[in-house]
């Protein structure tokens, strides 16, 4: 019997990408100039209505300076809170960025 709450590879990735964007402070067209990805086809990405070839894959990955496996982290992704939002900051490496960027005001 199939999970109900079950979201496709696409959708997980397009909500990575969301998640790395709006952790960053990024604009869809601030990722898409960073990227040069067009900010439609980032838009479709995150909606998991688009599978972006391993170019763009890498494209994204070097707009948000990271390594390319690191887009393909998908533990969590999906997981919704009790208030039914999905969680930005659900991976390692968002919690580590997180905290960095909280604790260099102090």
């Amino acid at each position: 019997m199939a999970r109900p709450n079950r979201i496709s590879t696409s959708q997980r990735f397009g909500r990575r990408v969301r998640a790395l964007r709006k952790l960053r402070g990024m604009t869809q067209e601030g990722l898409a100039v960073r990227s040069g990805v067009s900010t439609k086809f980032i838009g479709e990405i995150e909606r998991g209505l688009a599978n972006p070839s391993l170019d763009v894959l890498e494209r994204l990955a070097r707009a948000f300076s990271l390594p390319s496996w690191e887009l393909l982290r998908f533990e969590g992704v999906g997981d919704e809170s009790a208030n039914g939002r999905i969680g930005v900051g659900y991976l390692v490496g968002e919690r580590i960025l997180a905290s960095r960027e909280g604790s260099e005001g102090r």
